[in-house]
C-alpha cells in the first residue's frame, strides 16, 4: 500500500530480521545487526547498479532499533542512492495508540495479535496464559531477552484483540504511511 502511494517499485519483503531479544523462544530465527546491514547494502548497490537513486526501507518491527543508524550510514558511505526509513515509530505506533489502551505496544499484545487475527487467523492459537503488562519501558529489550521481561512472550492485552479490530489497526497503519508530509518526505515524491 505504501508503495502504490508513490507508485514505487516494491522490492520482495525480508522474512528474517533482527529478533535476538526473542531467542529464548522457539523457532524465533535472527540475523545479526551487522548480518542485516550488509543485506541491506547490498541491496543498495543493486538498485543503484540499475539507475534508481531512492530506496525506502519500511519496517514493521520495532526490534529493529539499529535501522536509524543503519540508514544514516548507508547514505554517508553510498553516493547515488538516498535511502529513507519509515520505521514503526512514524507510521504504526501513532495510530496505535489512538485507537488502543494497550500503549505498552510490545509483543503479543492488542495489535500484533488483532492483526495475525485478520491475516492469518490459523496461527493464532487459544491463550493457555494471561494478559501480561509489566512495568518496564520499552527500551529494556534492548538489553535483555523478552523471556526475563515477560515469561510468556506475550506484553500487552492479547485478550482484547479481534480479527475487526486487527483489520483495522492495519489499514489505518498503513494510511499513516503512506499519509506521511513533512520535510523527509519531499524528496521522496520527486
Amino acid at each position: 500500500m505504501v508503495g502504490e502511494a508513490f507508485d514505487w517499485y516494491q522490492l520482495p519483503t525480508l522474512p528474517i530480521g533482527a529478533s535476538s531479544e526473542h531467542m529464548d523462544f522457539g523457532g524465533t530465527l535472527t540475523l545479526r545487526s551487522e548480518t542485516l546491514i550488509a543485506v541491506f547494502s547490498d541491496i543498495l548497490e543493486s538498485v543503484r547498479h540499475h539507475g534508481i537513486t531512492k530506496l525506502t526501507i519500511v519496517s514493521g518491527h520495532g526490534g529493529n532499533w539499529f535501522l536509524k543508524m543503519m540508514v544514516r550510514e548507508l547514505n554517508y558511505w553510498h553516493s547515488g542512492v538516498t535511502t529513507f526509513l519509515v520505521n514503526t515509530d512514524r507510521w504504526f505506533y501513532p495510530v496505535l495508540l489512538e485507537m488502543s489502551e494497550d500503549a505498552s505496544l510490545h509483543h503479543a499484545g492488542e495489535h500484533e495479535t488483532g492483526v495475525v487475527m485478520h491475516l492469518r487467523p490459523d496461527l493464532v492459537k487459544p491463550a493457555p496464559h494471561e494478559d501480561c503488562n509489566p512495568d518496564y519501558e520499552f527500551d529494556m529489550l534492548d538489553m535483555v531477552q523478552s523471556r526475563k521481561l515477560v515469561p510468556t512472550g506475550v506484553w500487552g492485552y492479547a485478550s482484547k484483540a479481534t480479527p475487526e479490530k486487527g483489520k483495522e489497526f492495519l489499514e489505518r497503519g498503513l494510511q499513516a504511511a503512506s499519509n506521511i508530509s513533512g520535510p523527509d518526505w519531499i524528496w521522496l515524491k520527486a
